[in-house]
């Protein structure tokens, strides 16, 4: 499996972990994790590949957490723009660091598998 279908695997993962009203509150801070690890146990990710698929996952995601921000702003907490642009940017970092983190882990499992 490609390294881009990998990522839009774990973004989907992530995404749709995200979007279960209810569970949500407490899926989210895994949701990113796990979709890393869905890609990188699918690309046998290592080293530097393992950054790749938490930067994909991350730049994937970064238009739709953006538009959640956005709306929750405006509906809620009537902040500026720059404090968007800012959370927006937080929430994609963290999806990257833990998309990696799970990806290192993912990959880190296939290999054991194979060499078993």
């Amino acid at each position: 499996m490609g390294m881009v279908r990998a990522c839009l695997l774990g973004a989907a993962v992530t995404f749709a972990l995200i979007a279960v009203p209810v569970v949500h509150w407490i899926t989210f801070w895994f949701a990113p994790f796990i979709g890393g690890y869905f890609a990188g146990s699918r690309t046998q990710a290592s080293g530097s590949r393992v950054f790749l698929v938490g930067l994909v996952m991350g730049l994937l995601l970064l238009v739709p957490v953006a538009g959640v921000v956005a709306l929750a702003s405006l509906m809620f907490f009537d902040l500026p723009l720059a404090w968007i642009a800012i959370a927006a940017g937080v929430l994609t970092l963290y999806v990257a660091a833990a998309g990696s983190l799970g990806a290192a882990l993912g990959g880190a499992s296939t290999r054991g598998q194979a060499a078993t």
